[in-house]
């Protein structure tokens, strides 16, 4: 059976130029042979709907669509999107076959509900047929686990991952992740063809990266398609193949910093283009969060899209260099001269420093629209954390390094010079590396003092460390508690940062709290206290009483959290023997 994989990007709500590409693309799997095309898990409606999912007009549209295209499919193709189940998202996967639709999991939990006379607590097996062929479906990295492990079964596999491009997770870029061993085993052990499909492009704050493939049961690379760009693999799947495969293919390793960059890029790219903006206005200061923006924005647009503003600093070094990098971009550059700054700082009673960065400001946002340009923050997620403002944009329009640190963006510009050194040698010297955290206490140098500062910062955001979990992790127990104090403090001034995507395993916005809250965790542990005693509770008949156990009385809190996650993790009460209700959706619990 050959099958065809639209690795294509689309823009959510736009369903008709989206409706129409799809029908290219089967037209093309058609021409080359393909009986089946599998199309993304975004590809209509995105990774998350928010309100719209409740939306009935937008959900009719949805609908519409998929009426159109399987009237027009020059193919069989697989075409997921989500719906609503009990007022939650649930991904569907409509299966089209001459002109008629199947939604799979719905016909799934059907037909266990015929068979079983009630909803088990695992999802059924989503399937479909193509002659002899079975094909199962499966949406998350996790449901691939019960093929791996041979409690379901199938011939081929389709993966169609709805998680986006995380740079700590290798598995969500797909096919890079093969070279270090990711999904072999699932097809090996289920011995089944395993196919993944993966969008490629940005939507809302996250990008996907494609990177989708084939992968025999035997655990060779059959083919796969290119990361981050649009691409239609075609590939003959054959349960009765049992290889080897005549050319073997090579995954192209990942690279994390290349794939961080490669991410930033495509996503400001269509930020800019699916906005309908002409262009990008930048600041230069000569510093490495600036330059890294510039050169980031001629990657992802050209250096005709970039209009820069070479802004005045104390320090003419800097300024030296801001110049030789607009020249080594060849981006239309304008410079407000030092005399006229010193004189303005005069007239608004202020710092030249600060000066610089309120004409600036001005001047990006009159260029932005004059010139319908999106305009740019240098901030990343260092800066943000610690409340730091680079270059007082935050009332720009798209911040592409707010969830980027600082530690990456120093290893990123010199790796990005080895393809054209375009980064003067002095900008990669001026960190800009935060005050006010002890950190020369910590290091002896700048690049030591930024790689403690993100280490605190990712033990705490993505690790989910306390200051004292931090502590027993190694990091200076002083460091750690500044570092979270700060990230306390300054969360009402990151809530203004401008939009910009999501690479990491966890945003600054999941890290918020209310406002004020004026507890700070300053390291103490988790001992127990003591607790006050607790009663023994009885009804009112006097039919049941509960006697806690003395230790859980010493210790109520402790205890009662213990208790909690247990239950959490072990999924509630056991099913009573014989009782469909124990457990699942419906169940009396």
């Amino acid at each position: 059976m050959r099958i065809a994989i639209a690795q294509m990007s689309a823009v959510l709500g736009d369903f008709d130029a989206t409706v129409e590409r799809m029908v290219a693309q089967t037209r093309l799997a058609r021409e080359r042979g393909a009986r089946l095309t599998i199309f993304p898990m975004p590809v209509l409606t995105g990774y998350d709907l928010g309100d719209l999912l409740g939306n009935d007009a937008f959900m009719a549209g949805i609908a519409r669509a998929l009426e159109s295209f399987g009237r027009r499919a020059e193919t069989d193709a697989l075409v997921p999107f989500l719906t609503s189940f009990a007022g939650a998202p649930m991904p569907e996967v409509g299966y089209i076959s001459k002109g008629e639709l199947m939604p799979l999991r719905m016909a799934a939990y059907l037909r266990s509900l015929m068979n079983r006379g009630f909803f088990g607590a695992e999802d059924p097996k989503v399937a479909f047929s193509v002659g002899d062929v079975e094909v199962a479906v499966c949406t998350s990295y996790e449901s691939l686990e019960a093929y791996g492990s041979g409690s379901k079964s199938a011939d081929v596999l389709v993966y169609l991952p709805s998680a986006p491009f995380d740079t700590d997770d290798e598995a969500s870029v797909l096919a890079p992740a093969i070279a270090d061993g990711a999904f072999v085993r699932t097809a090996v052990d289920g011995n089944c063809w395993l196919v993944a499909a993966g969008a490629v492009g940005a939507a809302d704050d996250v990008v996907y990266p494609g990177g989708s493939f084939v992968l025999t049961p035997w655990g060779e690379l059959f083919a796969c398609a290119p990361s981050f760009e649009e691409h239609l693999l075609v590939a003959d799947v054959d349960p009765l193949f049992e290889g080897p495969v005549e050319e073997r293919v090579e995954p192209v390793a990942y690279d994390r910093k290349r794939f961080i960059w490669d991410a930033l890029s495509l996503a400001l790219r269509d930020a800019v283009e699916r906005l309908g903006y002409e262009g990008v206005a930048v600041a230069l200061e000569g510093d490495i969060l600036t330059s890294a923006l510039a050169v980031l924005a001629v990657d992802a647009l050209g250096p005709t899209r970039v209009s820069a503003l070479i802004v005045p600093t104390r320090d003419l070094m800097a300024a030296q260099d801001a110049r030789r990098l607009a020249q080594n971009l060849r981006v239309t550059a304008h410079e407000l001269k030092g005399g006229d700054l010193d004189a303005m700082a005069r007239m608004m009673g202020t710092a030249p420093d600060e000066a610089s960065r309120i004409v600036s400001g001005a001047w990006l946002a009159s260029a932005a629209q004059r010139g319908n340009l999106l305009s740019l923050t240098s901030a990343d997620k260092t800066a943000l954390a610690t409340g730091q403002d680079p270059d007082g944009l935050h009332s720009a329009g798209y911040a592409p390094f707010k969830d980027v640190y600082r530690s990456d963006l120093v290893s990123l510009l010199p790796e990005r010079n080895l393809v054209s050194p375009v980064v003067p040698s002095g900008v990669l010297k001026r960190l800009l590396v935060p005050e006010g955290l002890d950190l020369e206490v910590v290091a002896a140098t700048d690049e030591r003092r930024l790689s403690a500062l993100d280490a605190a910062l990712l033990a705490h955001v993505e690790h989910g460390l306390d200051v004292a979990g931090m502590a027993d992790h190694g990091i200076d127990a002083e460091l750690a508690r500044l570092v979270v104090r700060r990230l306390d403090e300054t969360q009402l001034q990151r809530r203004s940062c401008p939009f910009g995507p999501v690479v990491s395993d966890c945003a600054l916005s999941e890290c918020e709290r209310p406002i004020p809250c004026e507890w700070h965790d300053e390291g103490e542990r988790a001992e127990p206290t003591g607790g006050l005693p607790v009663a023994d509770a009885e009804d009112e008949e006097g039919g049941f009483s509960i006697t806690l156990p003395e230790d859980m009385m010493r210790n109520l809190p402790a205890e009662i959290l213990s208790y909690l996650r247990d239950f959490a993790s072990g999924g509630g009460f056991d099913a009573a023997e014989g009782d469909v209700w124990a457990q699942g959706l419906f169940s009396n619990n």
